[in-house]
């Protein structure tokens, strides 16, 4: 999947980065940063991946979204406890 062609071809990068950007608005109101950078990231991942993004970034309250962090919240625990 992470052949040069693919890697090279950052219109998806670009594109959700500004979706990202134009979430921050200029009100001066405080924003996850955190939660914005992790949405994104999945956005792009599952775009170049599998073709088709969720854009969570768009909608934060995707299931794939809750069911992805809470995957990641149990794969922690498991590490941790061993």
């Amino acid at each position: 999947m992470f052949m040069r062609d693919r890697i090279s071809d950052l219109e998806i990068f670009d594109r959700k980065t500004q979706t990202m950007m134009d979430l921050l608005g200029s009100s001066g109101e405080p924003v996850d940063l955190m939660d914005l950078f992790y949405r994104m990231t999945i956005d792009v991942t599952t775009e170049f991946l599998l073709g088709q993004g969720i854009n969570s970034l768009e909608n934060p309250r995707a299931e794939f979204v809750k069911a992805f962090a809470e995957v990641q919240r149990i794969q922690m625990l498991l590490m941790v406890l061993g």
